[in-house]
């Protein structure tokens, strides 16, 4: 990327010759204006297209911590159901954040909310991830168990946010 801008601003510097710009003829200040806006919005498009999206992985990033820290003053403001909602949002950013924590809140925040199915399921994504240990494993399937053996693993009432999603957000 550091390369394409490199060569895109050597092209632009090594457009019209001369210091003083208002001896150039009109046509020539024209040409190397359009050169100059062709360019920049070359420059713009590939830096928006390549690997993380130019200034839109900036703001997923930041709206992916929006999410997480948002989902934890939820909960721990006792809003247990717009945590759990919140949370549910924060598969999206597997991505920026880590899986485990997001399924590990997402577990947490749907026990308390009474969504045993939603409980479930982040603990069946906890126990399925290949980074965790087998002893953590253990663990986690131990206080699922705990859990389903005195709470059946269905939720109350449906949710929109637990329909199938077409992919990561844009």
């Amino acid at each position: 990327m550091d390369k394409f801008k490199r060569k895109t601003l050597e092209m632009q510097s090594a457009g019209p010759q001369g210091t003083d710009a208002t001896r150039a003829p009109a046509g020539t200040m024209q040409t190397t204006a359009a050169q100059t806006l062709a360019s920049l919005m070359t420059l713009e498009a590939a830096s928006m297209s390549g690997p993380g999206g130019g200034l839109d992985s900036a703001w997923r990033g930041a709206e992916a911590y929006h999410f997480w820290l948002l989902a934890h003053r939820q909960l721990y403001g006792g809003n247990v159901d717009l945590a759990m909602r919140t949370a549910l949002h924060l598969r999206d950013y597997e991505d920026v954040l880590e899986p485990l924590e997001i399924y590990s809140f997402l577990a947490l925040a749907a026990f308390y909310n009474k969504f045993y199915g939603q409980c479930s399921k982040a603990f069946i994504k906890l126990e399925s991830m290949p980074t965790i240990q087998a002893s953590r494993r253990d663990e986690y399937g131990n206080l699922a168990m705990s859990i389903f053996l005195k709470n059946a693993p269905v939720d109350p009432r449906a949710l929109k946010e637990t329909r199938e999603r077409s992919g990561p957000a844009a």
